[in-house]
């Protein structure tokens, strides 16, 4: 049977991304899933699906992201691969994606079916950690901080245990902040705490200097200033932007 070249069309995508030039990188993965369906790759298919899900959120595309989405599950089911360690980086992946359009409630059934699938094949990586931070603004969204606090710190064990989890670790430490009420003085301490870690995560020296790097801290410059923290907001956004203009000029 053809099959497309994924880890070809993965390397483009991420020079375009690299450049902050995301529009690009999502016509070429369209193109590409185009061609895998007509030639029955369904294995191709659904890598480029699963890099979809996540273009689409980070474009705010909920069209074309559910439609990535609902692709994505029929495959898995059409082929029967739902206990696969695959289907669960789609089932995280898609549910991510809901939540971001709006579908909180419905996204958490499938960070369950991707928790289960890790718990069956033991994985105690990063893919732990970013499930558990994900599922756990799921819960927030829906207004069980309860839940998600847990979840956060379950996060923020398993992050700190594996390599290049400080990224992870940095966003974390936003998100627990965002579950205090800001207006209440006495969570001011345990705020500015979480502010301070999570700054000094992304200002570790052994971070690649990437795009994806660029990518975090241009999500997570907002947090700052909304707590008040402007140097730290500026100095992140100047992070990113440098390399998205080295990159583009490479």
């Amino acid at each position: 049977m053809n099959k497309i070249p994924v880890m070809k069309i993965i390397e483009e995508v991420d020079v375009f991304l690299n450049r902050n030039q995301e529009q690009k990188a999502k016509e070429l993965l369209e193109n590409w899933c185009d061609k895998a369906k007509l030639i029955n790759d369904y294995q191709g298919e659904l890598s480029l699906l699963n890099e979809l899900m996540g273009l689409n959120r980070k474009l705010g595309n909920s069209e074309h992201g559910i439609l990535a989405i609902n692709r994505g599950f029929y495959l898995i089911g059409l082929h029967k691969l739902e206990n696969e360690i695959g289907a669960a980086t789609i089932y995280l992946n898609g549910a991510t994606a809901l939540k971001s359009f709006g579908n909180a409630k419905e996204s958490i059934k499938f960070y369950q079916k991707a928790e289960q699938i890790y718990a069956n094949k033991g994985v105690i990586d990063g893919r732990l950690g970013a499930l558990y931070n994900n599922m756990a603004l799921a819960y927030a969204d829906v207004n069980d901080k309860i839940v998600a606090k847990k979840l956060f710190e379950k996060a923020l064990i398993v992050v700190k245990n594996v390599g290049n989890g400080v990224l992870e670790e940095a966003m974390t430490y936003l998100n627990i902040a965002d579950l205090l009420d800001v207006t209440l003085v006495e969570n001011q301490n345990e705020i500015d705490r979480l502010i301070n870690q999570s700054y000094a995560c992304l200002m570790n020296e052994s971070i690649e200097k990437n795009g994806y790097y660029a990518f975090v801290c241009s999500k997570c410059a907002p947090s700052f200033g909304y707590y008040g923290y402007f140097i730290m907001k500026n100095n992140l956004e100047k992070v990113a932007e440098d390399i998205y203009a080295r990159n583009r000029n490479s």
